[in-house]
């Protein structure tokens, strides 16, 4: 069948070298249907694409084997399992402080004005001020931002969790999903769809591992 033929993927990121190159890709049945529903097309396209019909006989036997298109169980031989990407460090955050002292002038506290400017990359007062009038309500606003050797996770830009929640999930598993991948929406969008009937697990494992170390764990999805 032509659905069964395998498919070159020439932009596939592979965890075993950290790096997109080429894979291929095939598709099988995980299961087989009650009734298997099989179209003849007896016609072709002429050089005109007008149809003709083929005037040939199709002999179809009692019973059909389709069991090579039938997906194996678990690696098959000759298979390996890709390595988890691990998850890196997140880098240190560069702040324009002046930047910050303009927008604490203002009134704004200094903690959400250094938020700010990080989120919006030191693009200036314009757009850290933007960046202040949306969030300015949340709870976490005036909090202090620190690296993760400080005890509390930098956020990922929040345009990446918008987009990943679009897509069915939860902020909290949005940045799970951005954590595992570096910050990578493209790889964790991936990471999240072949993780999904393990998130809740994954959710709790590093609720735990934020509480050893003294950090204040996630609230529920």
């Amino acid at each position: 069948a032509a659905f069964a033929q395998p498919e070159l993927l020439t932009d596939f990121y592979s965890s075993a070298i950290d790096a997109k190159t080429t894979a291929t890709k095939t598709t099988r049945f995980a299961t087989f249907p009650d009734y298997l529903m099989i179209q003849m097309k007896k016609f072709s396209l002429g050089d005109d694409w007008v149809p003709k019909k083929i005037d040939v006989s199709i002999r179809v036997p009692d019973e059909i084997d389709i069991s090579d298109l039938q997906a194996g169980t678990g690696l098959q031989p000759g298979e390996r399992e890709l390595p988890e990407a691990k998850p890196e460090a997140t880098p240190k955050v560069c702040i324009d402080e002046s930047l910050v002292e303009q927008l604490a002038e203002m009134g704004f506290a200094l903690e959400g004005c250094r938020k700010a400017v990080y989120h919006t990359k030191n693009a200036g007062s314009e757009a850290a001020m933007a960046w202040i009038l949306e969030h300015m309500e949340d709870a976490d606003f005036d909090a202090p931002m620190t690296s993760e050797s400080g005890g509390s996770a930098v956020k990922f830009d929040d345009e990446s969790i918008s987009m990943l929640m679009a897509m069915g999930f939860s902020r909290n598993q949005a940045e799970l999903g951005l954590k595992n991948t570096n910050g990578n929406l493209e790889r964790a969008a991936d990471w999240l769809f072949s993780h999904a009937d393990e998130l809740d697990t994954l959710m709790e494992s590093a609720s735990q591992e934020t509480s050893a170390a003294g950090g204040q764990p996630p609230p529920p999805p």
